[in-house]
C-alpha cells in the first residue's frame, strides 16, 4: 500500500513526542526537530518537522514540503488542531488508497477527527473518528477491508497505543 505524506500528517509526530508550549517571558527561540529523507517512504523512512519560536505564542512550523504557523494563545492552530489535522490527513490517504486498490470511484469523501484532554490535562483523551463518504458507495462487504485500511494508518497506529479510538462510518 503505497502512504503520501501531507506535512499536517509530518507535525501530527512531532506534536504527539516533542509538544513545544512558549512563555510570554520566553527570550530564545526554541526549536524542535524530528528527521525525514525522501530516499525511502518504506519501514526506515525518516520524517523531519521542526519549529521556530520568536519570543511570542507563535510557532513557525516547516516540513520539506512546506510551512505554517502553530499559535498556542488561542489566534491559530494549536498543537492539538495540527495532531488532529494530521491525523485526519493520514486517514485521508488511507482511504484514497483502498479506493484505488478496491477500483472505487469516489468523488470525495470527509473525515472528522474530535477528542478532548483528560481531566488532569496531562494528553488526549478517546479520539473518535467519523468519515463520512459522501456520495462514494462502498457495499457492506467491503466495509471491513475499508476498516483495515484505516487501521493501517501508521498514525491510528501510534495513537491507539495510549488512547481509544472509535471509528464511525456514514454511508451514502
Amino acid at each position: 500500500m503505497h502512504l503520501r505524506w501531507m506535512p499536517a500528517t509530518l507535525l501530527l509526530a512531532a506534536a504527539i513526542v516533542l509538544p513545544v508550549v512558549a512563555r510570554a517571558g520566553d527570550a530564545a527561540p526554541s526549536r524542535m526537530s524530528v528527521v525525514k529523507t525522501q530516499a525511502n517512504e518504506g519501514a526506515h523512512a525518516m520524517f523531519s518537522a521542526s519549529i521556530e519560536n520568536r519570543g511570542d505564542a507563535r510557532h513557525y512550523a516547516s516540513t520539506e514540503d512546506g510551512t505554517f504557523v502553530i499559535d498556542t494563545s488561542g489566534s491559530g492552530l494549536n498543537p492539538i488542531d495540527t495532531l488532529l489535522a494530521g491525523f485526519a490527513g493520514c486517514l485521508g490517504n488511507q482511504l484514497r488508497d483502498f479506493f484505488r486498490d478496491q477500483h472505487i470511484v469516489s468523488n470525495g469523501f470527509a473525515v472528522k477527527t474530535e477528542t478532548q484532554l483528560t481531566e488532569d490535562g496531562s494528553r488526549v483523551s478517546d479520539i473518535a473518528v467519523h468519515i463520512d463518504l459522501k456520495d462514494t458507495s462502498v457495499g457492506r462487504e467491503k466495509e471491513a477491508a475499508l476498516m483495515s485500511y484505516v487501521e493501517a494508518c501508521k498514525i491510528y497506529r501510534t495513537l491507539s497505543a495510549n488512547s481509544k479510538i472509535s471509528v464511525a462510518l456514514k454511508r451514502p
